[in-house]
């Protein structure tokens, strides 16, 4: 197997985009501020395990390569100990590594994980919060790893350059520190929230906490708790999510213990640091980190000839601070989300007419899409054209990559739901003699361009295209799977871990169970039973099949090296479907009611993408696996239970000093995509025409949640999944909707899918279902989009709603399961139907969406259907319906 390669091509090997805004230097200056006083130089903390060539490229990575040995500290396992006093030892190995740069007073806190890919449970909000209860103040905080870690010890290296520095940091705030790194899993573990409004809250939180105390002196459990619940509202409203109070109790035990620090302190740094707009200094910050990063590796640099000094601030309002350098000015809007950045000559109307803009994202600080309008083709009168078929390759590289002469766009899908052209470039490599990856990436017909993987490495549900084969040629063969097999044990050897392959006739064991064989004929694809068989060419033999074309595990290490643990080895299978390589994860380890054997999408975006990469003939380039490192990779505690379903991570840092938490299944990881298929329009018409989206071949092959049917009566109101609020605002109010009228509605369901030859099951918050690998309906309903809008939206029992125009969803169909025997050989195209009150008026909503949309919402549309409208409605207002309706 060829040597594995750090990340992408070398960034000094590409030409760039030479123009006013995006020349072709990629250094970047150090800044060079006021001196701060606790801090006042860069300082670096580097993984004590890593070898010579590991710390050239972490110090690469972190943009250090100046900073002199003098500034750079080795975190070893003693280090470790001494702040945590997690038991680490000489033994024990540590790859994480920071940089802490000054920054002047009201800068605050910021992070920039360097490393996403690497870096896998904890986020770059995650570090900030913990980093300012540490008591960091004013600085700049990067991190890496040139490993996969969970993270979680990170800010060791940070602990130690405040004490290098002789600013010993209180031990009492470095443990709070710590017990906040975990925090957002502990929340994962009990409700869908992702890190972004995990984050969102806690800060909130911590803001509450410290201005009651500067205004009371004091404050109590009571009034603690108090001020928690009310945060937590608050996000349960803002997001139509229900939080249960063990979620309070966790956030308290943490929260009580940040209380007692010196919070005075605290809430300074937690203004400045989440300001509603960029000061100059962390504007500057987020461009140069988007312009300058290793995962961008197309025309966006800094300006030609950088200097820092050069930036001048014009005016700062609201969300929006505005920059200027040489002669062109620079539109910062800071959204939650993410901050766009508009670039131009003229400072009065940046948002319109501007020669390039930018989506930045907020936690990851990678660019997510650009659009160039300058550089759009013109007709004969010079007016721009829109982007199409024909020109979307030769527009895309003129944009990102124009100098590259040996550059390939072997893939061009269009995006059925945005008329997007998806386009994957490469670039060949002489000294390896094959192609480079450079990239996924999007383009619309405006010339707007998606950056896909940047989408992917900040948590962004999309897919990345497949390179095509030949009809005759296999997507898997020897080779690979001695590529793969290579792949595995290099890794393997990076995580303490000992993988071993599996096959038919040579059989492993999952509790039990012959891996693979056995496996295969029970496999679910998350919740949903799917069809699965070993694969030697990876080609299906229907769509959406799960083609397996290699299974690796550990349990024989594991279970050797943890003898008396009851479960936690690692079971991946390796498989391909409608062309597209998916690695497949689960712990599972006894039965489960379904009777199936539960694997998800790894989460592992290191381990996937190598599979990718293989499956396509390129170079690995995921993460450099150099020579096996004699020392062992950082302390790994015992993995999560296996009930989880995903690995908590690759390499489990020792900085841990709760249990590691795995990632809970996040639902925008594993969202959906509206497709084409049209609503039935008349009964008459039948079964719904099947759609075919290779877009998302995981969810393909999911057939419908199997849910043993039930006499309408059996779905009561213990259903209910809402709090109390969700009761209507006045109980005394007459219910629009009861047990009566959802029996008959369960019914009319039943006599007008025999009438479509359709067969319709009923969920609810208590018996759910599968939408393409989100709840049905608790987290649809969460995600819920109308019209192409967010809509606040939740489960009722009576169909009151709390707030005027709110969406009380009172029954949830589907027919997915119904669909996919009668439709065997295509992918999507069954109905999904919420029946809804707003404003006291019925509403019956319809949704095909089977993949996940940029916004990250769930989109539904009210029916055409009349016949089903009406149905309805006569249930609502008569709790009867006419039967010449079904006629």
């Amino acid at each position: 197997m060829k040597k594995l390669r750090l990340f992408l091509v070398p960034l000094a090997s590409i030409v760039f985009y030479s123009s006013a805004i995006v020349p072709n230097s990629v250094m970047q200056s150090p800044h060079n501020v006021a001196a701060q006083e606790q801090l006042p130089t860069r300082k670096v903390s580097l993984g004590g395990t890593l070898n010579q060539n590991d710390i050239n490229y972490t110090l690469q990575l972190l943009n250090a390569q100046d900073v002199s040995v003098a500034d750079q500290i080795n975190v070893d396992g003693p280090m470790i100990n001494s702040y945590l006093n997690d038991g680490s030892t000489a033994q024990t190995d540590v790859y994480s590594s920071a940089i802490i740069e000054p920054r002047q007073p009201g800068y605050g806190v910021q992070v920039q994980i360097i490393t996403p890919q690497t870096i896998l449970n904890v986020s770059a909000s995650t570090y900030q919060n913990a980093a300012i209860t540490s008591g960091a103040t004013d600085v700049l905080i990067k991190i890496a790893s040139v490993y996969p870690v969970t993270g979680e010890g990170a800010l060791t290296g940070v602990y130690a350059i405040y004490d290098a520095n002789g600013n010993q940091l209180n031990q009492n705030n470095i443990d709070v520190a710590q017990k906040e790194i975990t925090l957002p899993g502990l929340i994962k573990e009990r409700v869908r929230l992702n890190d972004a409004q995990i984050n969102e809250m806690l800060t909130n939180i911590k803001l509450a906490i410290t201005s009651y105390i500067e205004e009371n002196q004091s404050i109590s459990d009571e009034a603690l708790r108090a001020l928690i619940q009310e945060e937590v509202d608050a996000i349960a409203s803002n997001y139509n999510l229900q939080i249960p109070a063990e979620v309070v109790d966790v956030i308290f035990n943490v929260m009580k213990e940040f209380a007692a620090l010196e919070t005075e302190r605290l809430k300074d740094v937690i203004d400045d640091s989440h300001q509603e707009s960029w000061n100059m200094e962390q504007a500057i910050d987020i461009f140069e980190f988007a312009m300058n990063n290793i995962h961008t590796p197309s025309t966006t640099s800094l300006p030609e000839n950088y200097n820092i000094e050069t930036w001048q601030e014009v005016s700062r309002e609201g969300r929006t601070t505005i920059l200027q350098y040489e002669e062109l000015y620079y539109r910062f809007d800071k959204y939650e989300i993410d901050t766009e950045v508009f670039i131009g000559e003229n400072p009065d109307n940046l948002e319109t007419d501007y020669l390039v803009s930018y989506a930045i994202n907020n936690n990851s600080r990678l660019i997510l899409s650009q659009h160039n309008p300058p550089l759009l083709p013109v007709n004969n009168q010079g007016d721009p054209v829109l982007i199409n078929e024909a020109n979307a390759e030769e527009f895309a590289q003129g944009v990102l990559f124009p100098m590259l002469n040996e550059i390939k766009v072997p893939v061009t899908d269009i995006d059925p739901d945005t008329g997007a052209f998806v386009l994957l470039f490469t670039v060949y490599n002489e000294e390896t003699d094959s192609d480079d990856y450079l990239g996924a990436y999007r383009v619309f017909p405006d010339g707007k361009i998606d950056h896909l993987e940047n989408y992917r490495l900040s948590g962004y549900p999309v897919t990345i295209p497949t390179l095509p084969v030949e009809d005759d040629d296999p997507y898997f063969d020897e080779a690979k799977a001695q590529r793969l097999e290579q792949f595995m044990t290099d890794w393997g050897q990076a995580m303490e871990q000992e993988y071993q392959s599996y096959r038919p006739g040579q059989e492993g064991d999952m509790y039990g169970l012959d891996f693979p064989s056995e496996v295969l004929d029970i496999f679910a694809a998350g919740e949903v039973e799917a069809e699965a068989y070993w694969s030697e060419d990876g080609i299906s033999n229907n769509l959406g099949d799960f083609a397996v074309v290699a299974a690796y595990s550990d349990y024989e290490h594991f279970f050797a090296t943890n003898p008396e643990t009851p479960a936690g080895a690692h079971f991946y299978l390796f498989t391909i479907v409608d062309g597209q390589p998916i690695v497949m994860y689960s712990q599972q380890n006894q039965g489960q009611p379904s009777g199936l054997v539960h694997f998800y999408q790894t989460e592992n975006v290191a381990l996937q993408q190598a599979f990718e990469q293989i499956v396509q003939d390129l170079e690995v380039t995921a993460f450099e696996v150099a020579e096996p490192v004699e020392s062992q990779p950082e302390e790994s505690s015992v993995p999560e239970e296996t009930s989880q379903p995903e690995e908590t991570s690759e390499i489990e840092e020792t900085s841990q000093v709760e249990e590691t938490i795995p990632p809970a299944e996040e639902d925008e990881s594993e969202g959906q995509d509206e497709n084409s298929a049209p609503e039935e329009e008349l009964p008459e018409e039948g079964n719904e025409t099947s759609v075919e989206n290779p877009d998302q071949p995981v969810e393909s092959g999911e057939e419908g949640e199997t849910v043993d049917e039930e006499l309408p009566e059996s779905q009561t109101s213990e259903e209910v999944v809402e709090d109390e609020e969700s009761q209507g605002p006045e109980q005394s109010e007459d219910p629009l909707f009861d047990a009566n009228k959802e029996s008959v509605l369960a019914n009319f369901m039943t006599q007008w899918g025999q009438v479509m030859d359709q067969s319709y099951e009923s969920f609810t918050p208590e018996v759910t279902g599968d939408m393409y690998g989100v709840e049905f309906p608790t987290e649809v309903i969460s995600l819920l989009g109308v019209n192409n809008q967010i809509t606040p939206a939740y489960w009722s029992e009576d169909g009151i709603s709390i707030e005027s125009g709110d969406y009380a969803i009172v029954a949830a169909y589907h027919n997915y399961q119904d669909f996919s025997e009668q439709n065997p050989e295509a992918p999507f195209g069954a109905n999904y139907y919420l029946f809804a009150l707003v404003n006291e008026e019925p509403i019956v909503l319809v949704s095909q969406q089977n993949q996940g949309q940029p916004d990250g919402l769930i989109h539904f549309q009210p029916t055409d259907n009349q016949a089903l409208q009406s149905g309805f409605s006569q249930i609502i207002e008569t709790g009867s319906f006419d039967s010449t309706l079904l006629n």
